[in-house]
């Protein structure tokens, strides 16, 4: 694995498939994820992040050290990823995010890549039908 797919091992979440190993899934989603953030890198998109004036949504951990949990205030902030150059759009965007820390805005910002990536690619199926 590259630094990159192991940085993606080690800090976001994954699930596997039927036939595959909690293991092998987890590789499989860190690759991904690698490889969304190259892309966006390399096509220059743009991520943007703001307070989210709605606020958080809430947890139902329970903790009492957890502002999400309490009701306590806190920053909440979201994150739009943006196309650059003659498109300049919306690609995807993600609100509610708390407890920001950067190994989580990395994430964040790869998870949106990889939506976006997918969603380009149903978009060109669809289109070629």
């Amino acid at each position: 694995m590259t630094r990159d797919e192991r940085f993606f091992y080690n800090n976001a979440g994954y699930s596997w498939g039927q036939g595959e190993t909690a293991m092998q899934g987890r590789e499989r989603r860190a690759k991904a994820l690698a490889a969304a953030e190259k892309h966006a890198r390399e096509h220059d998109w743009a991520f943007e992040w703001n307070i989210d004036e709605l606020g958080c949504s809430g947890c139902d951990c329970k903790s009492t050290d957890c502002p999400c949990s309490t009701g306590e205030p806190h920053e909440t902030l979201y994150c739009v990823l943006w196309t650059t150059g003659e498109r300049n759009e919306i690609i995807a965007s993600l609100g509610g995010i708390c407890k920001l820390t950067d190994k989580y805005k990395r994430v964040v910002e790869a998870e949106l890549a990889s939506e976006a990536l997918h969603n380009e690619r149903l978009l060109s199926i669809v289109c070629a039908e």
